[in-house]
This record gives structure tokens, sequence and C-alpha cells, in this order.
């Protein structure tokens, strides 16, 4: 007998820790989460967003939600915070790493500590968090689910993204490798991969570009003639966080209107560096 999921409350009675997810339009997946009857653990970003996105999760109806100070550059911190909230309660059920840094420069000009911050929050960050909560997430609740939120530029190249594109793609690997390792203890790790489209690339491309936001500019880009919508990446989220993926995990899920199937016509040449 196939056993079919309803389309509704999918993460009931599951606790989701989300870093980097209070600010808009970021914001997007805990209330979806929050929605499907997730309790929410909002981990760093500004106090003023998480406070009152949490406020707004709970007055909506959804499950409990909480916002934990911390600062996602610091690995020590983040140590002692996951301690922290493991000893109050029990392990996740979801882990998803949202938390970015987007620094565009050529790579004679990015500055070892901007190329340090991409990769510590983009990272180093996940793994402090995945390298305290697996174990007790496999103990306590038997399994769980994983989810990193990687780029485009960490599967394809893009000048002016050399360092961004690096983190990107370590979380791609990271991703990939956690998913060999908790296999067997029934903890799926995915990754996502928004397209160019979403924030925080789509400003800069539409800034480089000095075009407007138009279907004729995003056609270039991708055979979609508009941009992603954050809530087209959360519904991606949701279903790597539910039931309704039990059998997948290693998977790095293209969420970028195909944009992976054409070549990419926005190479920006340095002014003083024109292309050959």
């Amino acid at each position: 007998m196939v056993d079919y999921l309803r389309y509704d409350k999918l993460l009931a009675g599951k606790t989701a820790w989300i870093t980097g997810g209070a600010e808009p339009p970021y914001d997007a997946y805990a209330r979806l989460f929050s929605e499907h009857g997730a309790d929410i653990v909002l981990v760093g970003g500004r106090p003023e967003d998480g406070e009152k996105l949490c406020n707004e999760l709970r007055q909506g109806g959804g499950g409990n939600a909480e916002h934990q100070k911390c600062d996602l550059y610091d690995a020590d911190m983040i140590e002692a915070l996951c301690g922290h909230l493991l000893a109050g309660s029990n392990a996740p059920d979801v882990f998803l790493h949202v938390a970015d840094m987007y620094h565009a420069a050529y790579i004679d000009e990015l500055d070892y500590s901007n190329m340090e911050r991409m990769l510590a929050i983009s990272v180093t960050a996940p793994f402090a968090v995945v390298k305290c909560i697996a174990a007790p997430m496999a103990a306590v609740n038997g399994g769980g689910s994983i989810i990193i939120v990687g780029g485009h530029y960490g599967v394809q190249g893009m000048n002016r993204a050399s360092g961004y594109g690096a983190a990107k793609g370590g979380e791609i690997s990271l991703a990939y490798s956690l998913a060999m390792e908790y296999a067997a203890d029934n903890i799926r790790v995915n990754a996502i991969v928004p397209g160019a489209s979403f924030p925080p690339v789509g400003e800069d491309l539409l800034a480089m570009s000095g075009e407007g936001d138009t279907p004729d500019f995003w056609g270039t880009v991708q055979p979609f003639r508009r941009r992603g919508r954050m809530g087209e990446l959360a519904n991606a989220a949701l279903f790597l966080a539910s039931g309704m993926s039990s059998y997948i995990t290693g998977e790095a899920l293209l969420v970028n209107g195909a944009e992976h199937l054409i070549a990419h016509n926005h190479n920006f040449p340095r002014k003083d560096r024109p292309l050959p």
C-alpha cells in the first residue's frame, strides 16, 4: 500500500531551526513552515526583525516561534547557542540554513576579510550547527531533514562572483558529503540552488545591466521570462523538510526557471580590461 501525504500541516508537531531567515524577503521560509504547523526557532539576524516575525507567527495561529540572538560568523557562539537550545528541548526535526552574504567583486578587488566572511556564514555556520545537532537529531528524533540554501553561482561561474561562488559551491558540496555521512541515521541532507533572479543576486544583475525588471531582460537569463518568487523557494524548502521527500537525500534542487539550460548572456567586462 502506498502512503500518500496530505498537503496541509506537513510539519505538524515538528520543530524547525532556521538560520538567517528573520528579515524580508527571507522570512518566507519561516512563514510557510509555521503555516504548516512547525514550531520555529529563528537563529541570528537583527533582533528587531526576529522578534517582529515571531510575534506575527504566533498571532497567525501557527506553532510556537522564538528568536535567538547569534553572530553567525562566529562558530564558537553558534556551538554555545546550540548547546543551550539542546539542553532546554529536543533536537530540531528540521534545520534550514538560509543565512547569506553577497559581496560582488573581481578577485583582485576582493579582500580577504570579505572572502572569509562569505565562507564563514555559508560553510562554517551550517557545519557548526550540524556538528552539534546531528547526533541528538538521530538519537532522539530518529532522523530529520537538513536543508542548505546554496546559489546558482555555486554551480555556474560568473565574473564578479568568484568569492561568492566559492562559498555557494562549498554549501552544495557540504550538503552532498553530509548526506553520505548521515544516511544511516535517517537524516536527509539536501541543498536548494536558487537561480540568479532571486535576491540578492537578482538586484545586482539588474544594476549591472542597466536594464529594467522586464520579461525581455529575464528572458536573456533564463527560459522563464520573470523573476523567481520567494514563495517558490519556500515551497521547495517545505517539500524537502516534509515527508513528501522522504526518499530524497544528497540532492541539489535547482529552483531557477531552467537557467542552467541556456548560456549566461550577462558577462560584465571590466572597463579597464575589455573582453578580447
